[in-house]
């Protein structure tokens, strides 16, 4: 979905040169800036139209969202041409917390957000990172009636909202800053061409980063400065980009949460089955389990090979799942300790606060299993190794 006066006619196929022109359409601009992003979303269209059997509700959401990136991409172009300042803003040391989805990674980030000392990627903001036309400073109310529209069509599918609550409000995934920039593997967990992701990983990961990191610093700039707060970061794919994010982000603070592969495996694939029902058809769930172990355990590996070649480098902690899901204050504490952040009185009151009002199963229990997916222990361990 993207801010507009008329939908997109979704039966054409989607080429970059269609989508420039629609955004530019849209917001009236026509400067993309010199990020490069032509060839990834050339490659992305491609493997789409070949590879991807969309319902009719796939197909405008992957129109529509592709053109919503791009128009973000040009008001933000254009805020910048008119205030070149927003790339002074400090962004250099954030809160970064990694780990695959279904660990915990979510609660985290939104305890840690809770604190008003820290600064939060609310959804609204990571969805249109750019104020739409005539939005005042502080009053986003277009960017947050967009949403909740998002909000509530995702509360409408319960299977999703048992594995995962988004709300316009709520702290969520940084991926949604590096998806504008098109040349990023995560692409491929929502539109799941393998030629896309063989291709993309190939490339690297820097651009991506590179780019999340001037909207951080545009996002920064729309919220007053940096006002002695750090950005509470969360994207389960950045453990496949660990190096790229330790050099775009040279202070960031790293917290990674394990836990049992056997569990979250079966668990993930909950997930993005209710997340493909509506927009592919015949979504298969054995696929679903192979694309899984395509993409993580690549990604797992990448991890690992860049924290050993990091080393004394990284600032990085790591914690475990289970102690995040009974009581994640000491951890908490001992983050901040590590990050040199004041674990202070009202800080822990606001976190306890959101705690309190959120916990876990808050709307219901998803089931699974691996043998929908096609998964067995065995092969989680094969493609893991010590990981699992």
């Amino acid at each position: 979905m993207f801010q507009g006066d008329r939908q997109l006619d979704h039966t054409q196929k989607l080429t970059v040169d269609r989508a420039m022109a629609e955004a530019r359409r849209e917001t009236g601009l026509s400067d993309f800036g010199d990020d490069p992003f032509a060839e990834a979303l050339a490659k992305l269209c491609e493997c789409a139209a070949n590879e991807l059997d969309f319902t009719d509700v796939g197909a405008l959401s992957f129109q529509s969202t592709i053109v919503r990136f791009l128009v973000n991409r040009l008001r933000f172009q254009n805020d910048l041409r008119n205030h070149p300042e927003i790339l002074e803003e400090d962004v250099s040391d954030p809160l970064v917390i990694l780990g695959m989805p279904r660990t915990g990674t979510t609660k985290l980030q939104r305890l840690l957000s809770a604190d008003p000392q820290n600064q939060r990627l609310e959804l609204w903001r990571l969805l249109n990172p750019a104020p739409f036309p005539g939005e005042l400073p502080g009053k986003p109310e277009g960017r947050l009636a967009f949403a909740k529209i998002v909000e509530d069509a995702t509360k409408a599918n319960s299977d999703f909202l048992a594995s995962h609550e988004t709300a316009a409000r709520e702290a969520d995934e940084d991926s949604y800053l590096l998806l504008n920039a098109f040349d990023y593997d995560m692409l491929h967990n929502i539109f799941t061409a393998d030629t896309f992701l063989k291709w993309v990983r190939l490339r690297s990961g820097m651009p991506a980063h590179a780019y999340e990191k001037k909207l951080l610093q545009y996002l920064q700039w729309q919220d007053g400065g940096r006002q002695d707060r750090r950005w509470v970061m969360k994207n389960p794919g950045a453990v496949g980009h660990l190096r790229a994010m330790r050099e775009t982000f040279p202070k960031a603070m790293f917290i990674y949460s394990r836990r049992n592969l056997i569990e979250v495996l079966p668990s993930y694939c909950r997930l993005m089955e209710s997340i493909y029902q509506p927009l592919y058809k015949n979504v298969n769930p054995h696929e679903v389990g192979r694309q899984a172990l395509l993409f993580w355990g690549e990604s797992m590996r990448r991890f690992a090979n860049d924290r050993a070649d990091l080393g004394g480098e990284l600032n990085l902690m790591e914690v475990n799942y289970l102690d995040l899901v009974k009581n994640p204050f000491p951890v908490i504490k001992q983050f901040y300790e590590r990050a040199g952040l004041r674990y202070t009185k009202e800080a822990e009151a606001s976190i306890r606060a959101w705690s309190d009002a959120n916990q876990q199963h808050k709307f219901g229990k998803a089931q699974y299993s691996l043998q929908r997916y096609g998964l067995t222990e065995q092969m989680i361990r094969d493609e893991f190794g010590s990981a699992a």
